[in-house]
């Protein structure tokens, strides 16, 4: 088998998991859209396949926790499935771009900031820290 270069050793990793795995308190926070992603639902939801928005969120001015990565999910409408659109007005009001007419450019949203509310959700392993809200 070949060997493979990583680019670090074994407790830098570690070191790296520790920080990644560093919990933001819950609270409010300014944060930049760095990303914006088309994807779909998976199949446990109530709508398998249905198109979905990520916006990928990147804390700033926020001390140890600059450029924290957070992601909002948003779903789009789909044919005549046209509910829980509240994700995605909230998302596009916030980073200050409603969209107009029945597209929307993704661009417009990349650099923009928002402020975000952020809750940590216990989970089986401990908690997870999500975006509960936009302010």
């Amino acid at each position: 088998m070949a060997k493979i270069e990583l680019g670090m050793d074994f407790n830098s990793a570690t070191s790296a998991v520790d920080e990644e795995k560093k919990q933001v308190p819950t609270g409010t926070y300014r944060a930049r859209c760095f990303k914006c992603e088309l994807t779909q639902t998976g199949p446990k939801s109530k709508s398998p396949g249905r198109p979905m928005l990520v916006f990928h969120m990147e804390l700033v001015n926020a001390g140890e926790f600059d450029g924290k990565e957070f992601r909002y999910w948003a779903v789009l409408p789909h044919g005549d499935i046209q509910t829980g659109l509240g994700n995605l007005i909230t998302a596009t009001t916030a980073l200050g771009k409603p969209w107009e007419g029945s597209s929307i450019d993704t661009d417009d949203y990349l650099s923009k900031e928002a402020e975000i509310n952020l809750v940590n959700e216990p989970t089986e392993n401990g908690s997870f820290t999500s975006i509960k809200s936009f302010k």
